[in-house]
């Protein structure tokens, strides 16, 4: 799943603290952007 195609940065950071994605969308996410974890 490309967690980009669906949320902006913006959304991304939102919804990171609020809790409201995943934790493997989470970490997926960073490991996409080269950072593991």
């Amino acid at each position: 799943m490309n967690i980009m195609a669906e949320y902006s940065l913006d959304d991304i950071i939102k919804s990171f603290f609020s809790g409201q994605i995943e934790e493997q969308g989470v970490k997926a996410y960073f490991r996409a952007r080269g950072a593991d974890g």
